[in-house]
């Protein structure tokens, strides 16, 4: 009797299911997970999915992830884009030289570096970059981390160390994206990077003091050694010079806020105009030789050797090792960080927030910082 019973509770379990005769016995979670996994749901309208069509399926889109973002939109470009995005191209362009040389200085490279950065930057991130939006280059807070690095080693080429960060940043980066990690950037809070980055502000100013008044300022690091250095060398300051820095940033401040009122003054390159009417008054009325103002001088022409980064003569112990690593972390992550939020911000508000890929940009911006290194540059 318990057979027959049990052989009728098969077949009504056979009646309820899709033509299959499934085992009544309790299974463990395990049993039920793999299951879901191996095959889809039939209720759906799904085919059943082996696991080797699901290995597949997330090769594919792992490999979809690093596929360079002009190959999908290029059939699709429009030739009527053609004068917007060269007047695009012709801005950034303008604004780059003046941007590069000050963030070289800023991060204690010669102004020469900020401009080979900027120029193979631009063009490495246009062929694997997602967003239509950003343009990668030399910025504040990667050239004060580099900076910050750089000091510690005077007696090292401070290109060199540059480099070095950049090459490891960059491997980083390349990492992260190849196993799938970007989800590790999306953890740090946005209030952290705002908080960062108005600090970041603040030692920008601090440092920048001694060549914007032309006076032999020691290392400012708090606001009482601000008022010490200025009652002790505030004598010291060239007028000339600090006359030259205020103009520029009265004109810039100006021209931002009249851009406020005419929109048709926001396409006024106020930083190159600053850069071009300084450089004629300091060639014209050589303020070099007759007010001591210092100037950048002649930039070197031509395009640097490639050069393995790490190279030879830099140190091999682990305290320097220890040390450059926990910099190229550091830059690796506030880097990619500011990157993407500005991004995603942009590729969400302009409609393309579906093929903004996270591990893709960590890949773009690992390797646009991993080529850069090759040409002397130090990270974007």
């Amino acid at each position: 009797m318990s057979d027959g019973f049990e052989r009728s509770r098969l077949l009504r379990r056979q009646d309820e299911s899709t033509d299959t005769v499934e085992d009544v016995g309790e299974r463990s979670p395990f049993l039920r997970h793999s299951e879901h996994m191996i095959n889809t749901s039939v209720e759906d309208g799904k085919p059943e999915m082996s696991l080797r069509n699901e290995f597949k399926q997330c090769w594919s889109e792992w490999l979809n992830g690093f596929v360079p973002p002009p190959v999908r939109w290029i059939p699709r470009y429009s030739w009527r884009s053609i004068p917007a995005d060269l007047l695009a191209g012709v801005t950034v362009g303008v604004m780059a030289v003046p941007q590069g040389m000050a963030y070289a200085a800023l991060a204690g490279v010669s102004p020469i570096i900020g401009l080979w950065t900027a120029f193979i930057s631009a063009w490495i991130y246009a062929g694997l970059g997602a967003s239509k939006d950003l343009i990668v280059g030399p910025v504040a807070i990667l050239s004060l981390l580099t900076s910050e690095f750089v000091k510690k080693y005077p007696q090292l080429d401070a290109s060199r160390l540059a480099s070095l960060l950049a090459f490891g940043s960059g491997l980083i980066l390349i990492t992260i994206s190849l196993f799938r990690l970007g989800f590790i950037v999306r953890l740090m809070s946005r209030a952290v990077i705002l908080g960062f980055t108005a600090a970041a502000a603040i030692v920008i100013f601090f440092a920048q003091l001694k060549s914007a008044l032309g006076a032999p300022l020691p290392a400012i690091n708090t606001i009482i050694d601000f008022f010490r250095a200025m009652i002790q060398f505030g004598s010291q300051t060239n007028g000339w010079t600090a006359l030259i820095s205020s103009s520029g940033i009265v004109f810039l401040l100006a021209l931002k806020l009249l851009a406020n009122k005419w929109k048709w003054m926001r396409w006024i390159p106020g930083p190159l105009l600053v850069v071009i009417i300084s450089t004629i008054i300091s060639w014209s009325v050589q303020l070099a030789q007759k007010c001591h103002v210092s100037i950048v001088g002649t930039l070197p022409t031509g395009w640097p050797q490639p050069l393995v980064p790490p190279g030879p003569g830099l140190p091999t112990d682990s305290a320097f090792i220890a040390d450059a690593f926990q910099s190229m972390a550091i830059i690796a992550l506030l880097g990619s960080v500011e990157h993407m939020s500005i991004g995603m911000t942009f590729a969400f508000k302009n409609g393309y927030g579906a093929t903004f890929s996270g591990d893709g940009e960590l890949w773009a911006l690992g390797v646009t910082q991993f080529v850069c290194s090759w040409f002397s540059g130090y990270a974007p």
